[in-house]
C-alpha cells in the first residue's frame, strides 16, 4: 500500500515482510508518533486495478498516534464516514469475491460508483449483497471480523458468512457502475474495517469451503 503520514504529508509504498506479511515495521517507522493514511491499496494481481484516494481528508486511516489499527490480531485499514478508496476495476466482471471485514453500523457499503454492489449493511446490523435495486440478506454480524463470499450471476447471487452459506436470491437489477469503491460511494457512509479483498471473474463457488478455510487460518476469524 502507499501510505501518507501526517507530520508532513509525505508518501511511501508499504510491502512485505519476509513472512509475506505486511511490513508492520517499516510502516511504524515511517508514519512515526503520527497518523497513517491509506492513499493506494495496491492490486496484487498484476491487472493495476488499484483502490486509491488522493482527497487527503477522504483516505482511510491504518495508523493513529503512533499504533497500527489491529483486528484479530492483524492490520485493518478503518473507514468512517465518506472515507474510500476506488478502483477503476468495471463491477460488471465481479463473477465472485471474498472481503474480510468487520462492520457494525446501518447503510454501510461496499460498491460501485453508480448502484452499490457489493457489502452493505442494511440496518439491525445485518449484512446484505445490493445487487442493481434487490437486497439479498446475509445475516446478523455480531463478531469483530467477518469472511463474506458472494457470488454474483446475471440474475442470482448467493452469499456466504464464515463458511455457511446464509442467503440467495434473483437479482433484480443489472450491473452499471464503471468503477469499486471500498469504503463509502455515492456520498453514503461507511464505518468499519477492511483487511482483505478478493475479486474473481470466475464463478468461485466449487473453491468456496477452499476459499473460507485459507482465509480463516490467517485472520482466526471463526
Amino acid at each position: 500500500m502507499e501510505v501518507r503520514r501526517s507530520s508532513d504529508n509525505a508518501l511511501q509504498d508499504i510491502g512485505y515482510d519476509a513472512n509475506g506479511d505486511l511490513d508492520t515495521t517499516a510502516l511504524l517507522s515511517f508514519v512515526g508518533a503520527g497518523d497513517g493514511f491509506v492513499r493506494t491499496w495496491y492490486d496484487q494481481s498484476g491487472n493495476t486495478n488499484d483502490a486509491q484516494q488522493t482527497t487527503t481528508s477522504s483516505q482511510p486511516q491504518i495508523i493513529t498516534s503512533g499504533g497500527i489499527g489491529v483486528l484479530n490480531s492483524n492490520p485493518s485499514i478503518g473507514f468512517v464516514g465518506s472515507k474510500n478508496l476506488t478502483s477503476f476495476y468495471d463491477p460488471v466482471n465481479m463473477d465472485s469475491w471474498l472481503l474480510v471485514t468487520s462492520t457494525t453500523n446501518t447503510n454501510n457499503y461496499m460498491g460501485g460508483s453508480t448502484y452499490p454492489e457489493g457489502l452493505r449493511n442494511r440496518g439491525a446490523n445485518t449484512l446484505a449483497i445490493n445487487a442493481g435495486s434487490d437486497l439479498q440478506i446475509a445475516t446478523n454480524t455480531t463478531s469483530l471480523g467477518q469472511i463474506l463470499v458472494a457470488t454474483l450471476g446475471t440474475s442470482f447471487c448467493e452469499v456466504y458468512l464464515d463458511g455457511v452459506n446464509t442467503g440467495n436470491g434473483n437479482i433484480g437489477a443489472s450491473y452499471t457502475s464503471s468503477s469499486l469503491v471500498i469504503g463509502a460511494p455515492l456520498g453514503r457512509s461507511f464505518t468499519g474495517t477492511y483487511q482483505e479483498v478478493v475479486i474473481y471473474n470466475t464463478d468461485q463457488k466449487s473453491n468456496i469451503n477452499g476459499l473460507n478455510t485459507n482465509i480463516n487460518t490467517y485472520y482466526s476469524i471463526y
